[in-house]
């Protein structure tokens, strides 16, 4: 389960990263501001990974408690 902290640890880096770019490093035009929407794609791109990570991990404890 090690390898999952350290995935999540980078993912958690990555997303927190990139949102911040985001929010800051772009300069929306005015009356053009997508930057909230673009975010909260991010956000349910990481809740989906998050929820693959779950998956396999029950499928794991599932398959080893079978042998």
């Amino acid at each position: 389960m090690k390898t999952w902290k350290l995935i999540n640890i980078i993912l958690a880096v990555f997303f927190v990263g990139f949102a911040l770019y985001i929010w800051f490093g772009t300069n929306p035009s005015p009356g053009d501001d997508n930057r909230i929407f673009y975010i909260s794609i991010l956000a349910a791109c990481a809740v989906l990974v998050y929820m693959i990570q779950l998956i396999c991990e029950i499928v794991i404890k599932y398959r080893n408690r079978e042998k």
